[in-house]
């Protein structure tokens, strides 16, 4: 590998918040998940609120419609959930497992809405 790019939302243990511990939780996630995903699924369901997400954010109306079919599944609230169990179990090991990369790395994540280099690839 020459050169490698992490993105996250997550950069280290520290930026995990209550929120993240709520989703986490074995009920509460699940709930979350539903509810929010499934409430996605309904708003894309809508073929005017597909036009206006897909115009304000330049992605296929097409692509938000099947995105809006894939969220109105269990099996993806569940997915979700337990990704959410996954980023709290398995962050503290990543982090320390970043010192091992020797390919030049840029780290990028989210700052608000908008992505943030914070890590000049090295050589």
């Amino acid at each position: 590998m020459s050169a490698l790019v992490l993105a996250a939302f997550t950069a280290n243990p520290a930026s995990l918040n209550d929120l993240d511990r709520w989703l986490a939780a074995p009920l509460f996630g699940m709930a979350a998940a539903a509810a929010v995903l499934g409430g996605a699924s309904v708003v894309l369901s809508s073929s005017r609120a597909r036009g206006r997400v897909s115009a304000r954010m330049r992605v296929p109306e097409v692509y938000l419609g099947e995105a809006g079919r894939i969220l109105r599944s269990p099996r993806a609230w569940r997915s979700f959930a337990h990704e959410q169990r996954a980023l709290l179990q398995e962050l503290p090991e990543l982090e320390r497992a970043l010192d091992a990369i020797t390919a030049p790395t840029a780290v990028v994540w989210v700052r608000g809405t908008a992505w943030c280099r914070c890590a000049r690839p090295s050589s």
